[in-house]
């Protein structure tokens, strides 16, 4: 760690921020007196999502920095009349599942929404999910259920809606070709669409240890974005410009799928990868990885909790720690000198597999409570298939366009 400075000081934040979450705990606004009751709320739709529920497409959508309105006053009182809670306080986020039939807000636009508050479950046994603390590390400060919308504004994020309706016409494809079950697989793999999953896949996959090819992470930002990058380069393109335009559509992609804590902390990394190419430089996976963790961090401490904060990283502390560590050491007769063999092919695809289960089994134990041994030879064989199934589904989005209607038009 001598040659990672940076590396290093990243850490020491890290530590300083963690033993701040515990000297300084946050205090959060209580809920509970309004749970059951119709409140008003407005603020900024930060993000949508779409579902299946009977039959039928529900949304979801997130309101950032809303102000809470307790009181069932006319929603289209001026706000100067009316008694707000918490005046010029933000509350966080606000998960609102919409009533069908409601027409849905662009991302980006102004709202005044009214439902049903409802907060989220504390544990209350060992080994239940806490929904409180869970939420609470995403900022969402409760949901409203019956949500109405009473207004909102004609402006908004064009490209975050653009994105979001890309997103769900690629759904759209996959609904259309594949089996439900199959198409929730794809759709959550590939455009991280989580709510619309096979329940019970989703947990035969966690039983399994393999649940982490479901969610947007380094495999599908490093594979998508050097393969866009390499073919740039092959058609002639500058250096500078594939780098600046791998960077740019991997970014819009990590905006597409929902801004995950593992989508996220995979484009740090591919950003300092691609520099590294760009610069002629050795990329550091170590640093790399530190530098993600503390960009994650600062925005909320709570993230040193998150089992995918976690879990994420410490797949990756594994590969850059423990693996060189189980690498074999061969004597050079005539020199007498020793030399680390690293391994290649096969072995190095198990060692890795092997480093993570043994690097990630406190983690597993303490959030799941259960173990699968044979999940180091069940992710030897699934996560080489993701090489060729991630790939697969970007070229039958991409010939699903052009069958369609044709690429531009599909698109805009």
């Amino acid at each position: 760690m001598k040659r990672r400075p940076l590396a290093c000081g990243c850490l020491f934040v890290l530590l300083f921020l963690y033993i701040g979450t515990l000297l300084f705990p946050k205090e959060y606004p209580d809920y509970t007196e309004w749970e059951g009751k119709n409140v008003t709320i407005r603020g900024t739709v930060g993000q949508k999502e779409q579902y299946e529920k009977e039959g039928k497409k529900r949304t979801i959508i997130y309101v950032e920095e809303a102000f809470f309105y307790p009181l069932e006053n006319d929603p289209f009182m001026p706000d100067s009349e009316q008694v707000p809670y918490n005046k010029n306080k933000e509350n966080g986020t606000v998960l609102c599942y919409l009533e069908a039939g409601e027409i849905v807000p662009e991302i980006g636009s102004a709202v005044k929404v009214k439902g049903n508050l409802k907060t989220f479950q504390e544990a209350t046994n060992p080994g239940q999910f806490d929904a409180a603390s869970y939420y609470q590390i995403l900022k969402i400060s409760f949901q409203l259920n019956q949500t109405k919308i009473l207004l909102k504004s004609t402006e908004y994020n064009r490209i975050k809606e653009w994105l979001f309706v890309l997103q769900n016409r690629c759904a759209g494809f996959f609904d259309d070709a594949f089996f439900p079950r199959e198409a929730s697989v794809m759709k959550t793999m590939l455009l991280g669409q989580k709510r619309g999953a096979d329940a019970e896949l989703k947990e035969l996959y966690q039983e399994n240890g393999i649940a982490h090819i479901l969610a947007i992470s380094g495999l599908h930002i490093s594979l998508l974005g050097m393969s866009l990058y390499k073919l740039l380069k092959a058609m002639g393109t500058a250096p500078c410009a594939a780098t600046v335009v791998s960077l740019c559509v991997m970014f819009l992609y990590v905006c597409m799928t929902g801004f995950s804590v593992s989508a996220l902390r995979a484009l740090v990394m591919f950003s300092f990868h691609m520099l590294a190419v760009f610069f002629k430089r050795t990329y550091d996976l170590i640093t790399a990885a530190c530098v993600a963790a503390v960009g994650i961090v600062i925005s909320q401490p709570l993230y040193l909790y998150h089992s995918g904060f976690l879990f994420s990283f410490g797949c990756i502390f594994a590969i850059a720690l423990v693996v060189p560590a189980m690498t074999t050491a061969t004597k050079n007769k005539k020199t007498g000198e020793f030399r680390e063999r690293q391994p290649e092919g096969i072995k190095l695809k198990f060692l890795s597999g092997l480093a993570i289960t043994l690097s990630c089994l406190p983690l597993q134990l303490w959030f799941f409570f259960q173990m699968p041994l044979y999940s180091t030879f069940l992710n030897l064989l699934v996560i080489p298939l993701m090489g060729l199934l991630l790939p697969g589904g970007i070229l039958f989005l991409v010939q699903a366009f052009i069958r369609d209607v044709g690429l531009g038009y599909a698109i805009f």
